[in-house]
């Protein structure tokens, strides 16, 4: 099956060797860890998990779970398997070349009425990335339009949008981004204020044919700018300046940004983590930006992130993959990031090290990796809670989403050489590990690490191995 590259993920290949060293201590493999103490009680491994409704933002914006599918949207493409994960929401490509491919040849909507109708079909919601002008338009395919064809860049996002407006049996697409990561040299890199130009024009169109929508600036890859040091970054496509010229020029446009801008879209990969140590750290960069120019309440959303599993010296790490998917999410929610796309369902072909992205190896569904059985259990723990706060604890981070009966802690350890213990004010603790082994445990019962009825369980936790807690 042929597999369309993320669009960050050329950096990825370059720079695996310099990630390993900018790896923070919390995050860095360990090759020595202490076991847990917790012996199971009942251990529930694999579990396969029904679609959920799901409730997790505190915005009206409730479902968080998505998946690319670049080439594709079918069952032969996961989408069964994707559902069945939890996943709510894909991200698609929406290529004008292959809807307009000749001027004046009419539009070709085939191929876009299928994947669009699957996707529906699967009860996933619609987010496509507008991409890939045809030659007889621009000599940049995901760049600048040629002003004699500005007007003809008006006409297919009208026809796109009226025709998957929901509102004539076609499915509705929920959310665009127009051209990924728009900051590369090689797309609107050096044009910022004729992107936000573009958006102005685009934006409106999109909204009056489906008032629905969500028209997002970006997604940005927002990684490794131009001016970086290059033993920091040895592929360098990306203007720094982008956002704020983009943000700027649509402010000078009647209403401002945000009158135009529904989101703001970040790509996020772990390639430069000298700079961006987690998600929320590059989503606190991104929006400080936008606070500088009036718009740090618009949301965030995340249509590619992604870990590979395999490393240049060939060894697969399956499990440091899964347990990134779940530090990225969970990161992700508390910074309140209303969207985030996993890249992606298949490794991208042929695999490698930088290119084992996917949560099935390989392109086999029967294949399922760790990481897609972490995602499974990751959407199975949080469903119906929204974020409350950080976990306050030494040598360990975590989550706790949801309050009462619901709620539950997601947490790691941060230190490689030893296990952390933390404390949970419970009577009895269900500890759900990563891959859903299910513990439970009574306070100064077995499994309590602390050894005495004290009215909390104590449970260990370890690096890149995160749990679940909550009540039983």
């Amino acid at each position: 099956m042929k597999k369309t590259a993320p669009f960050g993920l050329a950096l990825a290949a370059l720079v695996l060797i310099p990630f390993q060293l900018w790896l923070r201590p919390g995050l860095a493999l360990s090759e020595s860890r202490a076991a847990l103490a917790a012996q199971p009680v009942t251990s529930i491994v694999g579990k396969i998990y029904l679609p959920l409704a799901m409730s997790l933002s505190n915005s009206a914006d409730t479902h968080p779970f998505g998946i690319t599918m670049y080439d594709g949207i079918d069952t032969g493409s996961g989408t069964n398997q994707m559902r069945a994960a939890g996943a709510t929401r894909v991200l698609t490509d929406l290529k004008w070349s292959v809807i307009e491919p000749t001027q004046g040849g009419g539009y070709h909507w085939s191929t876009y009425d299928t994947r669009l109708k699957n996707a529906v079909a699967a009860g996933m919601s619609i987010h496509v990335v507008f991409s890939e002008n045809p030659a007889w338009a621009s000599s940049h395919p995901n760049g600048p339009v040629t002003p004699t064809f500005s007007l003809n860049l008006q006409n297919v996002i009208s026809a796109t949008a009226q025709r998957y407006n929901g509102a004539n049996g076609l499915p509705r697409i929920d959310s665009w981004t127009l051209y990924g990561e728009p900051d590369n040299l090689a797309s609107w890199g050096n044009s910022g204020a004729a992107y936000a130009d573009m958006l102005a024009t685009m934006a409106p169109i999109i909204h009056k044919a489906n008032p629905m929508a969500r028209v997002m600036l970006g997604g940005l890859a927002y990684d490794c700018f131009v001016d970086d040091p290059q033993e920091q970054c040895a592929t360098k496509h990306w203007k720094r300046s982008f956002l704020p010229d983009t943000l700027n020029q649509l402010n000078t446009h009647p209403g401002g940004a945000a009158a135009y801008v529904d989101a703001v879209a970040f790509n996020f990969y772990p390639i430069s983590l000298w700079r961006w140590p987690m998600i929320t750290d590059k989503a606190q960069a991104i929006r400080g930006v936008m606070n500088t120019y009036g718009v740090g309440q618009l949301p965030l959303v995340v249509p590619e992130m992604s870990m590979w599993s395999m490393w240049p010296n060939n060894v697969e790490t399956q499990s440091q993959q899964a347990a990134w998917l779940v530090q990225f999410y969970t990161r992700g929610l508390s910074v309140s990031i209303q969207q985030m796309y996993w890249f992606e369902v298949f490794d991208t072909q042929p695999v490698g090290p930088g290119s084992a992205l996917g949560l099935f190896r390989g392109s086999s569904l029967a294949d399922p990796k760790q990481s897609y059985t972490a995602y499974q259990v990751l959407t199975h723990q949080l469903a119906g809670r929204s974020f409350s706060r950080s976990l306050s604890v030494s040598n360990a981070e975590g989550y706790v989403f949801g309050a009462g009966a619901l709620q539950k802690t997601v947490v790691w350890g941060m230190q490689p050489s030893f296990a952390t213990p933390v404390a949970f004010a419970l009577s009895c603790a269900r500890r759900v590990d990563m891959l859903g082994a299910t513990t439970q445990i009574l306070d100064g019962g077995l499994g309590d690490t602390d050894g005495a009825f004290n009215g909390a369980v104590r449970l260990n936790v370890e690096v890149e191995k995160p749990i679940y807690v909550g009540p039983c």
